[in-house]
């Protein structure tokens, strides 16, 4: 799969736990790199529990914060890209594919010969599934298959395991 190197970016990533919380800084710094228009969405509506410091990428500071919140936060400013973050669970199909539609940029382009044309370009989209649950999971993928650029990473951990689809 070849992609235009200066397609802007869309990145929606489900969860900010045991997975998303540790993709997130590394993520950053890959849409970083691309130098050109990038988005990132966080998406989680847990909070941030003692239990969680032992395997999730959070600090005592964070206890009792959103998830989504405190990574978009942490990431944002010192990369400086647009991040948002929506502090909730998404469990609808509809919500998630207003959140993956892409955004359409217009530009016009001069040439000597024709005068100019305008172009039009889509945001690039790709959904990570951080989840952990099958119900969540499943709504990633049936939203998936109906998409029709997307491209859609799965991901999971649990104490012993883990696995990226």
């Amino acid at each position: 799969m070849n992609f235009s190197t200066k397609r802007p970016v869309k990145v929606v990533m489900l969860g900010a736990g045991g997975t998303g919380a540790h993709i997130a800084p590394h993520l950053y710094r890959l849409l970083y790199a691309l130098e050109r228009p990038v988005k990132f969405i966080i998406c989680d509506g847990d909070k941030v529990e003692p239990k969680n410091l032992v395997r999730q990428n959070f600090t005592q500071a964070d206890l009792g914060e959103n998830k989504a919140r405190v990574i978009a936060e942490r990431y944002s400013d010192v990369f400086g890209l647009e991040t948002s973050y929506i502090p909730r669970f998404i469990e609808d199909a509809g919500q998630l594919e207003e959140l993956l539609r892409p955004k359409v940029f217009r530009e016009f382009y001069r040439n000597t010969q024709t005068g100019g044309k305008w172009v039009s370009e889509s945001e690039q989209v790709i959904l990570i599934g951080a989840v952990d649950n099958n119900r969540s999971r499943k709504l990633c993928h049936e939203v998936f298959l109906r998409a029709r650029d997307l491209i859609y990473i799965d991901s999971g951990n649990g104490e012993y395991t883990g696995q990226i689809v």
